[in-house]
């Protein structure tokens, strides 16, 4: 049986390389007109050398939060502001946290993955406004990953050999494991208390797929992109995936594939990885390796 203190021991090692290596990446900014087919400005939203990534949009559409590495081994979570595109560092610790992910309307308190002093990843929360941290989920480690589903329920990517996707309740905070095998890749669904993922077996092609968080019950959505890792919800029935330089769509549960929505060639876009959508499907965010955006 594989004990916590592997996984744990395993992950330091994987973070500890990170820390020497982070590859460099930036988040950018579509601007996406009502009829979403086509591009406006494009905008390079953290133009700073090294590790910029896990964009999140605040529910009232006032800005996102992302982690970045700024002249130092440790990550920290930052906010960029959409009105003024000015961009405020949230966290200044000596650990790292990731995945920074709102956690109500007020976009001073968030969730976040954090990387503690012995080592260990759990989740917290984070009040920005007076500094402080509180532990979410003192058991659950080592985390990985995280989607809320609701105010209470969450779905989580646990560190393993292989990876467990595990769903929580605050409320009762008993743990259940849903599947193993899974992508990093975890997104609310619209409109439903649910959050989909990526299941990646040896057997078979990666698909996605969807866990109802009130029942446990797992639904197969749609098949992802060849060698595609990143996906965001545009609205209940559409997913957006990004590959190469371009992003591409798809319905769920449908007999259709995958195609072409947006082409990021022209603004010198490459290696598409994580994707976010705003609340009101005005700006799609996305990451991408260190370049400067061409303008058409």
């Amino acid at each position: 049986m594989r004990t916590w203190l592997s996984l744990i021991l395993f992950f330091v090692f994987t973070a500890q390389n990170f820390a020497q290596s982070p590859p460099g990446s930036d988040i950018y900014l579509v601007n996406l007109t009502p009829a979403a087919t086509q591009i406006g400005a494009v905008q390079n939203i953290s133009n700073h050398p090294g590790y910029d990534n896990q964009p999140a949009f605040l529910p009232d559409n006032s800005g996102l939060l992302y982690t970045a590495m700024r002249d130092s081994s440790q990550t920290d979570v930052f906010m960029f502001e959409m009105k003024n595109s000015k961009t405020t560092q949230l966290t200044r610790t000596t650990e790292s946290e990731f995945s920074p992910t709102p956690l109500s309307i007020d976009p001073l308190i968030l969730s976040t993955v954090r990387v503690e002093a012995d080592g260990a990843q759990r989740l917290w929360s984070y009040n920005a406004a007076e500094s402080e941290f509180s532990l979410l989920l003192p058991s659950i480690q080592p985390v990985g990953y995280h989607a809320w589903a609701d105010s209470t329920k969450l779905a989580l990517f646990v560190l393993g050999e292989p990876h467990e996707l595990v769903t929580v309740d605050l409320v009762t905070k008993a743990p259940m494991k849903i599947t193993s095998d899974i992508g990093r890749c975890l997104q609310k669904i619209p409109g439903e208390t649910a959050v989909s993922f990526v299941q990646k077996t040896p057997e078979h092609a990666p698909r996605i797929k969807s866990v109802n968080l009130n029942t446990g019950t797992v639904t197969d959505i749609a098949p992802t992109l060849a060698d595609g890792e990143d996906y965001v919800w545009f609205d209940e029935t559409t997913l957006l995936m990004g590959l190469g330089a371009k992003i591409y769509r798809i319905k769920r549960q449908s007999n259709e594939n995958w195609v072409e929505f947006l082409d990021l060639e022209p603004y010198g876009i490459t290696s598409i990885m994580r994707l976010a959508l705003s609340p009101d499907k005005n700006y799609l965010a996305f990451v991408a390796d260190d370049a400067v955006v061409k303008k058409n």
